[in-house]
């Protein structure tokens, strides 16, 4: 088989799945997850662009110096460490290499690092939507910052309901949003613009692409006012 590095890979626009995350154990103790965050991002960014990094205290672990045995919910693996991080890209090749180069040979203060595939037990099996702010971050780091634009090819107004948006896909509420408030309508009027955009990119001027996007402004009048909520 062909090395990893001259393998071709499709790039997806939406949140990693659990095969481009990593999972990471084995940190001094000393450190907290603040700590552990910032020297992964140092250290694992050089392998590829990273979507997120997580990390959590051992809830197991009592400050014994040794650490403790905790079943790992991910790998179902014993580990022992006082934090656990799970750092996810957006290439499978990236991850690959990653967890190739840094296993049990990269040290973080006087310990090495453990570092596998994170393999949870529940499969994420939907698509969820790469958050626009990262989609540009993916674009420039892949393109190049002048390697591609985006202009909009025509534009209309519509009026649906949340609940409609909702079931699109489309609209995205804060978890707070209708939070104690059992007897208020969640099935408000929205009104939207819907954008067909094209998407060029200046070094292949043959290749383009379309697509169409939503943005949408939910209003609910109450005895306060008008609450407006901008949703992308």
């Amino acid at each position: 088989s062909l090395p990893i590095e001259m393998v071709e890979e499709i790039i997806d626009f939406n949140v990693p799945d659990y095969t481009k995350c990593l999972f990471i154990t084995n940190f001094p103790i000393e450190l907290s997850t603040a700590d552990i965050q910032s020297k992964l991002e140092s250290i694992c960014s050089a392998f590829g662009l990273i979507c997120g990094i997580k990390c959590f205290e051992n809830e197991r672990y009592k400050g014994n110096s040794e650490g403790v045995q905790l079943e790992n919910n991910s790998t179902n693996e014993n580990f022992t460490s006082a934090q656990y991080a799970f750092v996810q890209y957006h290439s499978k090749s990236a991850a690959t290499k990653a967890q190739k180069e840094l296993n049990g040979r990269w040290f973080i203060g006087s310990r090495t690092m453990k570092v596998t595939f994170a393999n949870p037990k529940k499969k994420q099996t939907n698509v969820m939507v790469l958050p626009l702010p990262k989609c540009y971050n993916l674009a420039n780091y892949y393109l190049g910052f002048n390697g591609w634009s985006i202009s909009i090819v025509s534009q209309e107004d519509i009026t649906q309901t949340e609940d409609s948006l909702q079931n699109q896909r489309c609209l995205r509420l804060s978890e707070t949003e209708n939070t104690n408030k059992p007897n208020e309508s969640c099935n408000k009027q929205v009104n939207c613009i819907r954008c067909r955009v094209k998407i060029t990119f200046p070094k292949y001027l043959d290749v383009y692409a379309i697509g169409t996007g939503l943005t949408s402004i939910a209003t609910t009048n109450r005895d306060s006012g008008t609450v407006s909520d901008n949703c992308n």
